[in-house]
């Protein structure tokens, strides 16, 4: 069975696969990451892996991600520091990203 991701009005990300539902807040996720065949949602509490694209996981997300690179969302809230000239994102949990280089712009706009 697929998997099913779905944004209530809370706020809240709903990811329907076939045994299991989970019901995360937005401001919760750190980062969600494509791991060929899955995604990975990563939260303080818990790390969720399904199977579903990276596309239909940012389209249910709001304007607080940002995709970093072709395998990587973060949330803007979570970010500590950004190296522009290497193009490094640093989150407050110590997790590393590289910016692509068509993303380095846009990330440094909002930092």
């Amino acid at each position: 069975m697929k998997t099913v991701i779905l944004l209530t009005e809370n706020n809240q990300l709903i990811i329907k696969k076939s045994q299991h539902n989970h019901v995360i807040e937005i401001a919760d996720i750190i980062d969600v990451v494509y791991d060929k065949p899955y995604v990975v949602i990563n939260t303080p509490q818990k790390r969720i892996v399904t199977y579903t694209s990276l596309k239909k996981v940012i389209n249910s997300l709001n304007e607080n991600f940002i995709r970093c690179n072709k395998a990587t969302i973060i949330n803007k809230q979570h970010i500590k520091a950004y190296d522009k000239k290497k193009g490094i994102i640093k989150l407050k949990t110590g997790k590393e990203y590289i910016a692509s280089i068509r993303q380095r712009s846009k990330i440094a706009a909002i930092i």
